[in-house]
């Protein structure tokens, strides 16, 4: 295996821990119907042979995308399966752009977290060829971008590059939203499950990319005020959300004087959560002891309201 794609125990753990939510198992092929390749009767029999796959062929381009993102034991088998959707189906353009960026991800190998680094380097070429080529569909370009940083970030362990494109989605995309079939690791830790629902289903169906970029500008910098401009801009929108519990419970964590600006918007949050939820649980035990300069009081530096 390469060497670049590096992978810390701490990464790993937490990584298979969400992998195994969202998919079921380690070894990830992006899709989030676990038992069945078609969850719906198809009544047009026709198939084509791709790759010496048989691929069936769905009356919509929306069936043919749920049918090509269910579950396969070969990653092969789907890249046919995406690879036939794109040719049976080249419009609705946003549907052929989740199937191009469904065929990125599979660029990492059947298990990301032992992908080399010329497969990081193979898919992050087809994520920004994909930003690129799409920069007209918000949703699918802050993911593309999304994706390219968490690569950067996570398994290049190049920060600085990750950072980068968790800033263009904040300032280009502020509006796009997170689509939860199928979510991309680390997301879902952030979103939290209804225990009652199947595994698929979330509560809170609308997350903007823009927030989860800041979430992700604040674990990665190594910038205290970068950090804090951008909890600034969270909690200028959000000061309820599971986000910004996640952001916060980050500064707690970091260095002695962020968790001490942070310990204040966090006695404001932990007063609007249930006591038994376990993040506001993690946040206690972590947050400072109240100090005299501890107003309690939100951020209300100029970032205030910035977009």
């Amino acid at each position: 295996m390469d060497s670049g794609c590096n992978w810390n125990v701490r990464s790993s753990l937490v990584y298979l821990t969400v992998l195994s939510v969202i998919f079921g198992s380690a070894s990830c092929y992006a899709g989030s119907l676990p038992d069945s390749k078609a969850p719906f009767s198809n009544s047009n029999p026709k198939t084509v042979v791709r790759n010496g796959y048989t691929i069936e062929i769905f009356e919509t381009a929306q069936d043919q995308l749920r049918y090509a993102r269910a579950w396969f034991s070969d990653p092969l088998e789907k890249q046919a399966a995406l690879e036939v959707l794109i040719a049976q189906y080249p419009q609705p353009a946003d549907v052929r752009a989740e199937a191009e960026l469904e065929l990125a991800y599979l660029a990492l190998g059947g298990d990301y977290r032992f992908a080399g680094e010329r497969a990081c380097r193979n898919a992050l070429r087809q994520y920004e060829r994909i930003a690129a080529q799409f920069s007209d569909l918000p949703d699918i370009a802050a993911k593309a971008h999304w994706y390219m940083g968490w690569i950067y970030a996570d398994l290049l362990r190049q920060k600085k590059d990750a950072l980068a494109h968790y800033h263009i989605i904040v300032a280009r995309y502020p509006d796009a939203v997170l689509k939860l079939e199928p979510p991309v690791p680390w997301v879902s830790l952030v979103l939290p499950r209804n225990a009652d629902r199947p595994p698929a289903v979330y509560e809170s169906p609308v997350y903007p990319w823009r927030s989860m970029a800041l979430l992700e500008i604040i674990r990665n910098s190594d910038d205290d005020e970068e950090k804090w401009t951008a909890f600034e801009r969270l909690w200028a929108r959000d000061q309820v959300g599971t986000i910004t519990g996640h952001a916060l419970l980050a500064l707690l964590r970091g260095s002695p004087t962020l968790g001490q600006r942070a310990s204040g918007p966090a006695r404001i949050y932990l007063q609007t959560q249930p006591a038994g939820r376990s993040l506001a649980k993690e946040m206690r035990t972590v947050l400072p002891p109240a100090s005299q300069n501890d107003t309690g009081r939100p951020p209300s530096s100029g970032h205030q309201g910035a977009p």
